[in-house]
């Protein structure tokens, strides 16, 4: 009998990023909150003359407060689908057994 030996570091390191991008991707509201929004907040302060900023290098000023907005964003929008789901799954097994009780 032969052991089993993992696969190679990168292999395993791709296939996780590969499978992170896949559920990433499927959430299209995640994809907004996280890479979609944050840039064009990013691209409009960075560029706009209507907020002024006493800074030299206006991306540097902006970044982190751009990050913390998606990162918020995304904790936010997470519990809110986690409390969707709870919400929808209740009226669903409220209905099924409203149904079976009734039909006894």
């Amino acid at each position: 009998m032969t052991a089993q030996r993992a696969a190679p570091a990168a292999t395993r390191i791709l296939a996780h990023a590969g499978h992170e991008l896949r559920t990433t991707l499927r959430n299209g509201e995640q994809v907004l909150l996280s890479l979609i929004l944050p840039a064009m907040a990013l691209v409009f302060l960075s560029t706009s003359s209507l907020i002024s900023i006493d800074s030299p290098d206006r991306v540097q000023l902006v970044t982190p407060g751009v990050l913390t907005l998606a990162v918020m964003s995304s904790a936010f929008s997470g519990q809110a689908i986690d409390q969707q789901r709870k919400i929808h799954l209740a009226a669903l097994s409220a209905v099924f057994f409203g149904v079976c009780l009734d039909s006894r």
